[in-house]
């Protein structure tokens, strides 16, 4: 409020209206000059008050240090990991509604076991992979609908996403997938597996298997489903999120931080 301070300090040494005499002891105002200030004084408050609070606004965490501020960050960070045990093609059980579903469990059981220490709940982790119930695109990395073509999809755009070695794998650009022919993987998802589950294309665009290859819906087995390469990086990994597999040899899951 200095501005208005100063002004009213000028409106009063130019009017002539103030004292110091006996008469008018504290040096106010008077007069019509004391309507004109107190009138200045409301419309300056009505047009400044917006910027005292978008001042206020513009550090919303104003008491929190730096190393609160990284707590925050990490806490914050989308991880994705391999499940430690690994699985037939058929997840579903009797009380999930499909094998997507049954999978989330999967993952959320993981989490809260075998890497307690990531950020976020159980429940936050949740299969990457691809069905007819879970779908990241239905054209060649969502060029087409962006993201209207996802359906139940486990990553974000534009978001890091980070293996439990806090190594960044990739960041997905506005239609929350990532460009592998483009932005080859930085880094591999996991070295403790082998092989993960996925059902995609083998195309490596992030659409799903047009041949049905994800063991019946991860329902019931089925014959074939496609699985991914956890070692490749690079531009190897571009065919490496699809290789034919049988239902029935068992694979890690992948699990991500929705």
């Amino acid at each position: 409020m200095k501005p208005i301070i100063e002004y009213e300090e000028m409106l009063e040494s130019s009017s002539g209206n103030t004292s110091s005499s006996a008469g008018n002891p504290t040096g106010i105002a008077t007069g019509p000059f004391l309507k004109m200030r107190n009138r200045i004084r409301s419309v300056a408050l009505v047009l400044l008050m917006p910027l005292v609070f978008l001042g206020s606004c513009s550090d919303p965490f104003p008491d929190m240090d730096g190393l609160d501020a990284v707590l925050l960050s990490s806490a914050l960070k989308k991880y994705i990991f391999a499940s430690q045990a690994t699985y037939p093609g058929a997840f579903k059980n009797t009380t999930d509604a499909n094998g997507i579903e049954s999978a989330d469990a999967v993952c959320a059981w993981e989490k809260g076991v075998n890497f307690p220490g990531l950020p976020g709940a159980s429940n936050e982790y949740k299969a990457f992979l691809v069905s007819d119930h879970r779908r990241a695109c239905t054209s060649a990395n969502c060029t087409s609908g962006g993201t209207s073509e996802h359906l139940d999809w486990v990553l974000f755009p534009q978001t890091s996403y980070y293996n439990t070695s806090d190594q960044l794998i990739f960041t997905t650009d506005s239609n929350g997938v990532s460009n592998l022919s483009a932005n080859p993987l930085a880094r591999v998802f996991t070295s403790s597996v082998s092989f993960y589950w996925t059902g995609f294309e083998d195309s490596g665009d992030w659409t799903t298997s047009t041949l049905g290859q994800t063991c019946n819906e991860w329902a019931s087995g089925g014959s074939n489903g496609m699985r991914g390469d956890a070692t490749s990086r690079g531009t190897a990994a571009l065919g490496a999120f699809a290789q034919d597999s049988s239902c029935g040899t068992a694979q890690a899951l992948l699990c991500v931080r929705r």
